[in-house]
């Protein structure tokens, strides 16, 4: 064998390595928004009072009630086909993934250029994208 072709090889098991982890952490952050999604019905705090906004389990008590809240949303999910808020079709999958690479072409061009404003500035476009909103230019 040759040394380029022992390099391309090495290069290629390395790519691999990077997809994959990149494809564990598209899975996280879609497990996130999975478990914390916002539902409407779920009891809060009255706004106003201590740790206004927050679940609830009717009592007052907030300790246990976000997880309670959480497993049954994931059973309601499991046991249905149908496509629900906070549910992830493959299309918004495709979406998520295209607007992390977007992101991360952002961020190398904010380590170029090495501005604080660069940085938020790109963490705004990546936000607009995720919600479907134009995205903004990057004029820091």
């Amino acid at each position: 064998m040759t040394t380029s072709f022992v390099a391309k090889r090495k290069l290629l098991q390395l790519r691999a390595k990077l997809i994959a982890i990149r494809h564990e952490l598209l899975e996280a952050r879609a497990q996130h928004i999975l478990d914390y999604r916002y539902d409407p019905s779920q009891p809060r705090v009255p706004a106003g009072s201590s740790g206004g906004g927050r679940w609830t389990d009717g009592t007052g008590s907030t300790a246990q009630a976000p997880a309670r809240y959480r497993d049954a949303a994931v059973r309601a999910e499991d046991q249905s086909d149908v496509p629900r808020a906070g549910r992830l079709t493959i299309a918004s999958r495709k979406r998520l993934a295209e607007c992390e690479r977007q992101f991360e072409r952002d961020i190398f061009h904010c380590n170029m250029v090495g501005l604080t404003a660069c940085y938020s500035q790109a963490m705004v476009r990546k936000v607009a994208c995720e919600k479907g909103h134009p995205i903004p230019p990057l004029n820091y």
